[in-house]
């Protein structure tokens, strides 16, 4: 048991080291070698590389060693840009969240829809980086330049502080969950649903999902993929409809800004 906790400590430690390094070479940039060649291989041909490999074949072919070969330098030569695969991993995933939609004056609602889009499309082209989001989130400039152009969509409204990280963190969340729906939709996944929901649609212990299942094939003839476009349409309306009234109700009066706790 103790040598458990040992090594628990030990993990944690090192999980710690690499987060304060990747955060380092976020904002800080990369120092010059400390050992081998000056030229030649650099930071950003290994994070590029990086995203190269799991695009084509998810984060399960990520290795320091398939980067190294698709360079066509050793592993060693990698590690002289970089520590870990842990600290690759956070730049690789600061990285494919490339430039952020540009956020200006076109009412908060379609500006915030347009920066919901954007990040939707950008998950299902990069479906890995939904698999990083229980574990790591790597706070680099180009994750903040994207909830910064959802706060710039905010900024006419009322919503101060936490409120504001609130409603972010509300669609981003919707985002996130209509994402995990895209990516896991396509082939047996979509036929097993579909078989699903025909025997459950004529067994009586699932009655109300049974009028769902009869009203959506009468009045619909949407792909998968169309539908769950639509039911994530409906879903985002409807949250910034519910920010939409908390702020009318605020205009009005009827709902008090919170205190701060001293």
């Amino acid at each position: 048991m103790v040598k458990r906790r040992r090594k628990n400590r030990t993990q944690r430690a090192g999980q710690k080291s690499a987060r304060a390094t990747a955060m380092s070479l976020l904002w800080n940039g990369p120092s010059e070698p400390s050992r081998g060649p000056k030229a030649g291989l650099s930071l950003e041909a290994i994070v590029q590389t990086g995203l190269m490999v799991v695009d084509a074949e998810g984060l399960t072919a990520l290795t320091m060693a398939r980067v190294a070969d698709e360079l066509g330098v050793t592993p060693m030569a990698t590690y002289r840009h970089i520590p870990s695969k842990e600290e690759l991993l956070d730049l690789m995933i600061d990285a494919a969240f490339e430039e952020a939609p540009r956020c200006g004056a076109n009412g908060w609602r379609n500006e915030l829809t347009k920066w919901a889009k954007a990040e939707l499309a950008l998950f299902r082209r990069r479906p890995w980086l939904l698999q990083t989001v229980l574990q790591r989130v790597a706070i680099g400039p180009n994750w903040t330049a994207w909830h910064n152009e959802a706060m710039t969509a905010l900024s006419s409204t009322t919503l101060r502080g936490s409120e504001l990280f609130g409603a972010i963190t509300l669609v981003d969340a919707h985002v996130r969950a209509a994402a995990q729906i895209f990516v896991s939709a396509p082939g047996a996944w979509s036929e097993n649903f579909n078989y699903v929901l025909q025997r459950a649609s004529q067994d009586p212990r699932f009655a109300a999902l049974g009028r769902v299942v009869a009203e959506s094939a009468s009045d619909s003839d949407e792909s998968v993929e169309g539908e769950i476009q639509v039911q994530f349409e409906f879903g985002l309306q409807r949250l910034l409809d519910g920010i939409e009234t908390f702020l009318r109700a605020r205009d009005e009066g009827r709902v008090r800004r919170p205190r701060r706790r001293v």
